[in-house]
């Protein structure tokens, strides 16, 4: 088992572009009005993609693939802060660390249903289909190609593993107090200010 400060600490030092693959449970993004799901449902997703790359330079080579001009400019983002030449990202109002990785496969995932005491169990098919009606479906974003570059941002204290450098990282849990501390050594170690 890994600690969560250990996987930050090897995250940070590690330089250039690195493939790896995470698995996460997230709530997942879903249309709010008279749905039946809200509050009860998680997913643990298994994605394949990049750490410590560059979005902007990604997106302008996806647009020269496509015979379109390498003219995107990447906006920053609305609720936090990249932390400069690592792949994480600080909330600006929560102060809670993220994974930036650029989604190369989604391997798989389960949804899982939770009851009144927030016990969980997988969904049944029917459930699954059910809830998959629901999810909210992305816009067309801003990149103005046919296969866009999908960024994701984990929250790190969701990342149950993490494979990175040939090595398989299962996490153990973090405390509220563990993961403040580590986003301010974090923030001290960089230019960045939220």
């Amino acid at each position: 088992m890994t600690k969560l400060a250990d996987l930050c600490e090897l995250l940070a030092i590690s330089k250039g572009a690195q493939f790896a693959t995470i698995t996460a449970l997230t709530v997942p993004s879903m249309n709010k009005t008279d749905n039946p799901w809200i509050g009860r449902v998680e997913k643990e997703a298994e994605v394949n993609g990049v750490i410590n790359w560059d979005y902007e330079r990604c997106v302008n080579r996806q647009r020269i693939r496509e015979g379109i001009d390498p003219d995107f400019e990447a906006l920053e983002r609305s609720w936090g802060q990249r932390i400069r030449e690592l792949p994480f990202t600080v909330n600006a109002k929560t102060k809670l660390l993220y994974l930036e990785l650029k989604v190369e496969r989604y391997i798989g995932y389960t949804y899982f249903v939770l009851d009144a005491k927030k016990k969980r169990r997988p969904a049944t098919e029917a459930e699954h289909d059910s809830i998959n009606s629901w999810i909210r479906q992305p816009g067309p974003g801003r990149q103005g190609v046919d296969n866009p570059v999908l960024l994701r941002d984990y929250r790190f204290d969701h990342i149950l593993s993490i494979r990175v450098g040939g090595t398989l990282h299962k996490i153990t849990a973090a405390t509220k107090k563990e993961l403040n501390k580590l986003t301010e050594a974090l923030l001290k170690t960089s230019s960045v200010s939220v």
